[in-house]
């Protein structure tokens, strides 16, 4: 039994799983398009599963929400597959009710095409490219001919660090780092309450986690979304 079914059975209306339910059966396998902050947000629902406790419910909230979407394009930026893991799911009621989790884990997996498009809006400075599994090699955007770095890539305290292993210009090494040089943060512009958690990457892939403090979306703007997709 749902935790709506069993919401009802005690006379109490939940706001939330009614809500899941039309999104389930509307938006999944469709191309949704809206947009988020003033920039336009494109996806392809593939996947949406949450839990829901009688009490729980019944107060508008749901555990084990997650949700994947393919094909997705945020202001104009392209990423293959994202994986979304909610948390702390509930319901503010008021006069509109606001949906909202605190945090957010959002796993993006996407090709370094598609990196090197996002590195170019947020770390300018740069230009990388894969060497091997959680290597890179560095060179300045300005300068390309000055030389490069090849680094080893970590992620520590929600940023996204470089470890020097070698330097060099054209073909030449001339000199290696090693595991005693300090991690050097890469200067990547993110939102406040938004960081990196995790990046992992080789000649192919990249899939980096990143978690959102909190998000509230009004109930109204989803509903708007399913109507949309009828």
């Amino acid at each position: 039994m749902s935790g709506y079914v069993g919401a009802k059975n005690w006379g109490v209306k939940s706001p939330l799983e009614p809500l899941f339910d039309a999104v389930r059966s509307t938006l999944v396998g469709t191309r949704v398009e809206t947009t988020t902050g003033g920039r336009v947000l494109g996806f392809t629902l593939r996947e949406m599963n949450a839990r829901f406790e009688t009490l729980g419910s019944a107060a508008g909230q749901a555990e084990d929400v997650s949700f994947s979407a393919e094909d997705v394009v945020y202001d104009g930026l392209r990423v293959d597959r994202v994986n979304v893991t909610a948390r702390n799911v509930h319901t503010r009621i008021g006069v509109n009710p606001v949906l909202v989790t605190a945090p957010l884990d959002i796993e993006l997996s996407g090709s370094w095409h598609q990196v090197n498009a996002l590195l170019q809006r947020y770390a300018s400075d740069f230009l990388i490219e894969p060497t091997g599994s959680q290597r890179a090699r560095v060179r300045l955007a300005q300068h390309p001919r000055w030389g490069w770095l090849d680094v080893g890539v970590e992620t520590d305290a929600g940023a996204v660090g470089l470890r020097l292993l070698r330097i060099g210009r054209g073909t030449r090494s001339l000199g290696r780092g090693g595991r005693r040089v300090p991690v050097v943060p890469l200067p990547v512009s993110i939102d406040a309450g938004v960081r990196i958690i995790d990046l992992t990457i080789d000649r192919e892939l990249v899939t980096a986690v990143i978690r959102v403090d909190a998000i509230r979306v009004e109930y109204a703007r989803v509903w708007a979304l399913v109507r949309k997709g009828r």
